[in-house]
């Protein structure tokens, strides 16, 4: 791909990194021990709030075991649970949003929006229709490979002669793919009622979808996913520079880019047979953590792995407060408040031209 139809942070990578290390280096270890309070902070919220609210106190003695059956009820066997997948799903959709906005050089690039979920729902959807049943692997391989081959049809994409000079049209594919795959979804969904009964509450996105079996099954996939994101930063930095300077300098951007969509695949399966398509976060903390700390790709795929789980954590608790009992999805949480910030980034350029 040529850089002319980048957005800003992708050209200009090489001279922000030279001009920013010495302030990244400064900041770096207060971001990660700032990051590090935060989440420890909304894990903590995460245990204590709710239709019951539990006091510190009150939560160490469940702790200690000394607590009532219903309180240990409640932490153990609800809010633990849904700590836990929020904590799996946010890294995951976190690295993965950096690590889409770098290949498809877009910054509204995300899992959510470019299909990639859309891909694993499907997955998910013909894996139940072809067993009967959404059992924690059979939900987990049928969403790897949905991902997969949603993340293969991005890379072919990029790979066409006519879409290496625009961002813009390979974005446009992704979000006519990703309707299309939910259209087929939705389909299959409306065709089979055990389906149906099967779909309607986890395809909303909700960390209560699964129980902690599954999450115990997931954690080795997306932990391994992230590794392999942390390692291929410093190669999206380069292909940032564009395919031609990073061909010169032995990033073989083609392979740099199947690579990354692929671990791309690898997180987004794992998180969304989990927790169901859980949308727009990928892309609101990737532009955060730019304003915070600049614009090294694998310092955003880093520090996004640790606060998406964050923004996460945090919608699923308002979704427990303002139910009044009946919960609001995490996924209707986060859709809201995403859409909110691809609207200010939006209108915020026309609002400094009238300026």
């Amino acid at each position: 791909m040529k850089n002319n139809s980048a957005p800003s942070y992708s050209r200009k990578n090489g001279a922000a990194h030279a001009g920013q290390s010495d302030r990244l280096r400064l900041s770096l270890p207060a971001a990660y021990l700032g990051s590090a309070v935060a989440l420890a902070l909304i894990l903590l919220l995460s245990l204590c709030l709710g239709a019951k609210p539990l006091s510190v106190a009150e939560l160490l003695q469940v702790v200690q075991g000394t607590a009532s059956a219903g309180d240990q009820q409640i932490v153990f066997s609800l809010r633990l649970e849904r700590s836990i997948n929020g904590l799996l799903v946010g890294a995951a959709l976190g690295a993965s949003g950096a690590m889409m906005q770098s290949v498809i050089r877009n910054p509204i690039a995300d899992p959510g929006i470019l299909g990639i979920n859309a891909g694993a729902a499907l997955g998910m959807a013909v894996g139940i229709l072809v067993l009967g049943s959404a059992g924690a692997m059979a939900s987990i391989a049928f969403s790897l490979g949905g991902a997969g081959a949603a993340a293969l049809f991005l890379f072919a994409c990029a790979s066409l002669p006519s879409f290496r000079d625009s961002a813009v049209r390979i974005t446009l594919c992704g979000v006519a793919f990703s309707a299309i795959l939910a259209g087929i979804t939705q389909t299959l969904i409306l065709s089979d009622e055990d389906l149906l009964d099967q779909f309607r509450f986890w395809q909303v996105g909700s960390l209560a979808a699964r129980p902690l079996e599954v999450a115990m099954w997931v954690a080795p996939l997306i932990f391994l996913g992230l590794l392999l994101s942390w390692l291929i930063g410093q190669r999206l930095n380069v292909l940032d520079l564009g395919d031609e300077s990073s061909n010169a300098l032995g990033a073989g951007a083609a392979k740099t880019r199947l690579g990354a969509l692929l671990i791309v695949a690898l997180l987004c399966g794992p998180a969304t047979a989990l927790a169901g398509p859980v949308a727009f976060v990928g892309f609101v903390v990737p532009h955060l953590v730019r304003l915070v700390l600049g614009h090294d790709t694998k310092q955003v795929i880093r520090f996004s792995a640790v606060l998406t789980p964050i923004l996460v954590i945090a919608c699923d608790i308002v979704g427990r407060l303002i139910g009044h009992g009946a919960e609001v999805q995490v996924g209707i949480m986060t859709a809201i408040i995403g859409s909110l910030v691809l609207m200010i980034l939006i209108i915020r350029p026309s609002m400094r031209k009238m300026s």
